[in-house]
């Protein structure tokens, strides 16, 4: 008979696993409430600041928001202030205008004073600084050489009367560098009050529309370009249009004999820098004695780029070709007048002249801009 003590008591072993598994599994049970308790605070603080964030935006998007419809009040305001300014300003420029015309009636024969001529043409408002101009109201001038006059060349006009087409204000004296550099907005190394030489003729007629521009006036020259975006020609929109522009030669030979018949308006070597006193070099303008119209530096000095003829109206960048009427003639269509600093004493004539191309980048050219008037009624 077998012991009873000996055999396991199933029932009591299940108790004694039992009780040895509660402890872990409380823990474990413990740990996973803690754990869960920890990340619904942190969602909760990140709740928080998600919603300080947003409350942040907001008031700055808010603030942006006034800060744009002020901009925007303040920007209505200065244009229609702009507008206001634009209207009095042409009022002024429409007085202006009568005023001149009502000169120009009363003293036809009669030149302003640079000051009377820098109110009436350039306001106190133009960037461009060109306020020294001289008013030439001459309805014929002697254009060309006489056959007898020496160092005369062959292919210079024979000396006639001939009609001025228009009254015109000439600058007293050849551009020069501080005004270059104003219109240009960049520093150059020349002396300031040199005249401007030795720039491509395509850029001085390039100018005198950057001028026209600055002073609210309609260009007097279409630049025209291949599509390559290459220069092609220069088209002269006639003179009547009131911007800048390169003189007409017959409006460049009455503006610088002011009447006379001779080949100079005074002693060489006190009107003009030439081979025997310049020195080779440039100098200021109008440190000599003017013609009879108050004009300096007209003879020697720099050679002045003037427009052919009134009814040129095309001349073409690469080639030697002028349009004048409709037909294409073989002239480069733009000339230099007056001889420079390096011609002699007697070189520096009214008709003296050379022929320059657009594409010309002449040492001793230098330009002398004016502006129309008035057109005259030419008979024919």
């Amino acid at each position: 008979m077998s012991d009873p003590t000996s055999t396991p008591n199933p029932m009591l072993s299940a108790l004694l696993s039992s009780q040895s598994l509660a402890a872990p599994l409380h823990d474990a049970l413990a740990h996973m409430a803690r754990a869960q308790t920890q990340r619904l605070e942190h969602v909760a603080a990140l709740e928080a600041m998600c919603g300080d964030l947003l409350a942040k935006l907001d008031a700055q998007q808010m603030l942006a928001e006034q800060q744009r419809t002020s901009l925007v009040a303040r920007l209505d305001e200065q244009a229609e202030q702009a507008v206001q300014r634009e209207a009095a300003l042409l009022s002024r420029l429409e007085v202006l205008e009568e005023l001149l015309r009502d000169e120009l009636a009363t003293k036809p024969q009669e030149s302003f004073s640079p000051t009377l001529l820098a109110r009436l043409v350039h306001p106190k408002t133009s960037p461009t600084l060109l306020n020294d101009f001289v008013v030439v109201d001459l309805p014929t001038t002697p254009f060309g050489s006489p056959l007898s006059e020496s160092r005369r060349i062959s292919h210079e006009p024979v000396q006639q009367l001939v009609s001025v087409p228009t009254v015109f204000a000439i600058q007293r004296t050849p551009l020069v560098w501080s005004q270059w550099a104003r219109v240009q907005k960049r520093s150059t190394d020349h002396p300031m009050n040199e005249p401007v030489q030795g720039v491509m003729v395509w850029g001085l007629v390039k100018l005198c529309n950057m001028l026209s521009a600055l002073d609210g006036l309609e260009p007097c020259y279409q630049l025209l370009y291949e599509a390559n975006k290459q220069p092609r020609s220069v088209r002269f929109l006639g003179v009547d249009r009131p911007g800048y522009r390169l003189p007409l030669a017959v409006e460049w030979e009455a503006a610088a004999r002011a009447g006379q018949v001779g080949s100079q308006y005074g002693e060489p070597d006190r009107i003009a820098w030439h081979a025997h006193n310049s020195e080779a070099r440039f100098h200021e303008v109008g440190r000599l004695q003017p013609n009879a119209l108050g004009l300096h530096d007209m003879l020697g000095h720099v050679s002045e780029l003037v427009w052919a003829d009134v009814e040129q109206v095309e001349v073409f960048f690469k080639t030697s070709t002028a349009t004048i009427g409709q037909r294409d003639t073989p002239s480069h269509g733009l000339i230099s007048c007056g001889g420079s600093r390096l011609y002699g004493p007697l070189g520096c004539r009214f008709s003296t002249r050379s022929t320059c191309k657009l594409t010309s980048h002449l040492t001793g050219v230098g330009v002398r801009l004016v502006r129309t008037l008035q057109v005259r009624e030419v008979s024919t």
